[in-house]
């Protein structure tokens, strides 16, 4: 793997442990590893601790070592240069991003300037270069940067000689949005470089109009390339207008390639919603498409667009031979939200189906159903043997709110140990406006002395007395919940994710006086947090950077073998690399029994799926039937606003903490 890949490259090492007092000090270690010809890790986090001084000597001293490292120790002492928070540190950034030899170099040093806010002298860099390499570099930490007044620069780019200057220039016509790009980027999806037909492809998408969805639908047919015809699926998911919808109808009515179609119907699920009326005909026919996948779309278009006779079609879905058919449209049923009588009855066998998520789904989809057959039928999945299906079942017997669901959520209240016994706390106060909380025998005790023909008070006034109970309650008692972040932390699986990328290595504001880096901040608060997590807990950590790391590869008690050895985990944790958040988050899911996750990261995704759009969509999808909520934790640089969609499409908070 190129080091280019690997940005930023700063190697963690055994940060818990207090850095040396001095530069001499500091420099010593370094030298004595290299004298071990420790070229990794741990004299990455040497490299980083002369850095953490932020003092032209050190800035020197690192300058000095460049030359003589390779491979990642060479590339940690670069990272460490722009870590000096100094002006030295810029200028001899400046040199090697000019003068240096080696490619890696100057591409990494790029960055880092772009990360100094060094825009100026880069926006004069980048008239004067002549390697495309590091010219294409350049410009995308530019975007990175948000650097405003890059309009003529990009689309002058996009037309650049050098196939890595247009690939840049491509994906900023994506970035920016510029419709003066979009004859450019619809002409380079036939460009002689697979990398710049690929970065054409949401470029022409946002930018080209009707005419470049007719360009990508026949390349599309054309291609085989599976990376350029990823691409392509995904930019025919960002069709708006009637007429870009119009080319995936005309083409979905001539193909005939099972692939094609389902690449085809991909894009139009997504799209139908801006053109219903023009959609649902092609959506109808291809739910009995003999693809699951291309059934799978079509109801998640009707999902969507939700045509005359949408319910009647997806109730028939509920008794599809196959189980995920079947979960598909119970899951379609539960967006829309309503119910009719044919579906209700065919929903309620799947109750007891065999498969967990056509049972999730369906419990879900019962939410919007009016019977008391129904409400008995959900009121007996919360006793299923899966927690999220017990959990859709809480969610819908609050959403019927009727007096005869007390009984069964505080019998099931008594015997949980999952997530769902906070659920069921919450939905109890809900509907009887009572704040006994979590405690199950004050809830017993009320009910069975509940008199007969109770009522449930009106959402309102339940909610109402619920506030001022917590009101009374936070100011005449000291908080136990144990939280992370100021996010409280449920019964049942816990995941923490946390980010050990390069930037992880920077010092945090404020702390510099203490050299507190940032991975050292937030690896002692998840200390903390596992340190006080309730007896009988399950939880598990991730670490991640260019790829994800498991601590154990299932959930374990909280018993105070397991928080020591989390602990040395976190503290003995070394990794290098960028950010990859999705694989990250999909380790975290494919855990059995995560029922809840909490990802802290200092960075947007720069490794493996890195679009965030792309992220929430997939992450969404798989955590559809799990039903894990999905916290998430902003510090350093990351896109606030990205991690706080990320939560909300999974049921999660999210708090910023820059």
């Amino acid at each position: 793997m190129s080091l280019l890949l690997l940005l930023p490259l700063l190697l963690l090492g055994p940060l818990c442990q207090d850095p040396a007092p001095n530069l001499a000090e500091r420099l010593a270690k370094v030298h004595a590893l290299l004298e071990a010809q420790d070229n990794g890790n741990d004299l990455g986090a040497a490299l980083h601790a002369v850095a953490n001084l932020r003092s032209a000597e050190a800035v020197s001293a690192l300058a000095d070592l460049v030359p003589t490292l390779n491979g990642l120790g060479r590339a940690a002492a670069i990272q460490a240069l722009g870590m000096c928070d100094h002006p030295d540190g810029v200028a001899a950034l400046r040199r090697l991003a000019t003068s240096s030899k080696q490619m890696p170099d100057r591409a990494l040093a790029v960055r880092i300037l772009a990360g100094e806010a060094d825009v100026e002298w880069l926006l004069e860099f980048f008239q004067k270069e002549k390697n495309g390499l590091v010219r294409g570099a350049v410009l995308r930490e530019l975007l990175r940067a948000k650097v405003p007044g890059l309009e003529e620069t990009v689309l002058d780019a996009a037309k650049d000689k050098s196939a890595d200057v247009r690939c840049a220039g491509l994906e900023g016509i994506a970035e920016l949005v510029l419709l003066d790009g979009g004859k450019i980027a619809t002409k380079a999806l036939k460009d002689s470089s697979l990398a710049a037909r690929i970065a054409a492809c949401r470029a022409a998408a946002l930018t080209g109009g009707p005419a470049a969805f007719k360009v990508m639908v026949a390349e599309l047919r054309k291609t085989k390339n599976e990376d350029f015809r990823d691409a392509l699926t995904q930019a025919l998911q960002l069709a708006t207008q009637p007429k870009e919808i119009e080319t995936i109808l005309n083409a979905l009515g001539r193909e005939k390639d099972e692939e094609l179609i389902a690449r085809l119907m991909s894009g139009l699920a997504s799209a139908a919603v801006h053109d219903p009326e023009a959609s649902a005909k092609v959506l109808v026919k291809m739910v009995g498409h003999p693809s699951p996948f291309v059934r799978e779309q079509a109801i998640r278009g009707l999902a969507a667009t939700r045509p005359p006779g949408a319910l009647a079609l997806l109730a028939g879905l509920l008794e599809h031979e196959d189980p995920v058919t079947r979960a598909d449209a119970a899951w379609a049923l539960a967006e829309l939200g309503e119910l009719s009588p044919e579906a209700e009855a065919r929903l309620l066998p799947l109750l007891f189906d065999t498969s967990i998520s056509v049972r999730v789904n369906a419990t879900k989809a019962l939410a919007g159903a009016r019977s008391e057959q129904a409400g008995e039928a959900v009121a007996r999945m919360l006793s299923d043997e899966f927690w999220s299906v017990r959990s859709c079942a809480v969610e819908s017997l609050l959403r019927h709110r009727r007096a005869a669901a007390l009984g069964p959520l505080i019998a099931q209240m008594e015997q949980d140990d999952s997530r769902v016994r906070d659920e069921i706390a919450e939905a109890l106060g809900a509907l009887t406006g009572l704040s006994f909380g979590d405690n199950a025998m004050s809830w017993r005790h009320w009910f069975d002395e509940l008199e007969a023909g109770y009522e449930l008070p009106a959402l309102e006034v339940a909610l109402r007395q619920l506030a001022d109970a917590e009101a009374a309650r936070r100011a005449n008692s000291r908080e136990t919940t144990t939280r992370y972040h100021g996010i409280a932390i449920p019964r049942g699986g816990v995941v923490f994710v946390l980010d050990v990328s390069g930037s992880m290595n920077e010092l945090m504001e404020g702390e510099s006086t203490q050299s507190v880096t940032r991975y050292q901040h937030f690896s002692e608060a998840l200390k903390d947090t596992i340190s006080n997590l309730p007896g009988g807990a399950r939880f598990d950590i991730i670490t991640f950077s260019t790829r994800p790391r498991l601590w154990r590869p299932r959930l374990v008690t909280a018993d105070r073998e397991n928080i020591d050895d989390a602990k040395r985990f976190l503290d003995s944790n070394s990794a290098f690399g960028g950010t990859n958040i999705y694989d990250s988050l999909a380790a975290a899911l494919a855990i059995k029994n995560a029922q809840t996750i909490y990802l802290l990261t200092d960075g947007d995704p720069t490794v493996g799926v890195t679009h965030p759009y792309t992220i929430i969509q997939r992450i969404a999808r798989l955590n559809r039937d799990l039903g894990a909520a999905i916290h998430t934790i902003a510090a350093g640089e990351v896109s606030g606003e990205f991690l706080a969609e990320l939560a909300a499409a999974n049921g999660g908070r999210s708090v910023d903490l820059r």
